[in-house]
């Protein structure tokens, strides 16, 4: 039983991007058997690695919006901390060109060293036909947005509206005609978005819990990718999405076709948001 789970480990960890010498550690030589403390230990690393980089991550989230609301609340009236727009940008700059790259960079240059997960494995060509992939598309979009606008309705009964309040993105765009608002609004989330959170949760969270199975790691993923959009109108949407990601990029090997099907996700997000402000 040892001997079969050593080997179900190493193709687990083969598969899905690691390199030789991450097999080697999980096995210690092909065909040699792993004691139960040794499996347990590196399912130990496994987890330890995902969960520090979730904690480093939303802590750093949560510190920076502590402090953007701060500065709102003792801000004068007209200075920049009163302006959405700005706040908006600031946030945006600094979540996806600064908070993204160093987690990245965290992870493959300092945690990553004894599996041997190379970012650039996850950047294959599709192995499913383009029918395939605008089918998935479609069963995603549906399913997450379906899920999300149930679930969310049922959330704000049982809240009452009373931890529901509008985000700062609300607030970008104020009117049909504030065109500005609108790009300001765009960019980071039908444009950086794709990319970069497929990066942290595809790319590498996904792939760092897959040798405990891809079921669990999908789970896993999908879950934290909807807390981390931390609104009530988006969690149940994310997570269901987040789970259908990670199940479509097990099956194609291709980040980039993850992060067309997410681009696709929130592009209609965004043209079904400002439809409203046209009635």
């Amino acid at each position: 039983g040892k001997e079969l789970i050593a080997c179900v480990l190493n193709e687990r960890v083969l598969y899905c991007g690691h390199s030789q010498k991450s097999a080697t550690l999980l096995t210690k030589e092909k065909g040699e058997k792993m004691d139960k403390k040794s499996i347990n230990k590196q399912i130990r690393g496994i987890s330890n690695r995902g969960a520090l980089l979730l904690v480093i991550f939303c802590a750093v989230v949560a510190l920076f919006m502590f402090f953007r609301s701060f500065m709102y609340r003792v801000s004068e009236y007209g200075s920049m901390w009163q302006d959405p727009k700005i706040i908006w940008s600031l946030s945006n700059a600094l979540l996806f060109f600064v908070l993204y790259p160093l987690l990245l960079l965290l992870y493959y240059k300092c945690l990553n060293r004894q599996n041997g997960l190379r970012l650039s494995g996850a950047f294959k060509k599709s192995q499913r036909s383009k029918g395939w992939i605008f089918k998935w598309l479609v069963i995603t979009i549906g399913v997450s947005q379906l899920a999300g606008i149930i679930l969310s309705t049922v959330a704000r009964e049982i809240l009452k509206d009373s931890a529901v309040s509008n985000s700062i993105s609300d607030m970008v765009v104020k009117s049909k005609t504030d065109y500005l608002g609108m790009i300001l609004y765009g960019i980071p989330v039908v444009l950086l978005a794709p990319v970069f959170e497929e990066l942290i949760f595809r790319a590498t969270i996904y792939r760092n819990n897959r040798p405990m199975g891809a079921m669990f790691a999908a789970v896993v993923t999908g879950c934290a990718f909807g807390i981390w959009h931390m609104n009530i109108s988006q969690i149940f949407m994310a997570a269901f999405c987040g789970v259908f990601l990670c199940l479509i990029f097990e099956k194609t090997k291709s980040i980039k076709t993850v992060m067309f099907i997410h681009f696709a996700n929130n592009l209609l997000f965004f043209g079904l948001k400002f439809a409203k402000l046209q009635i």
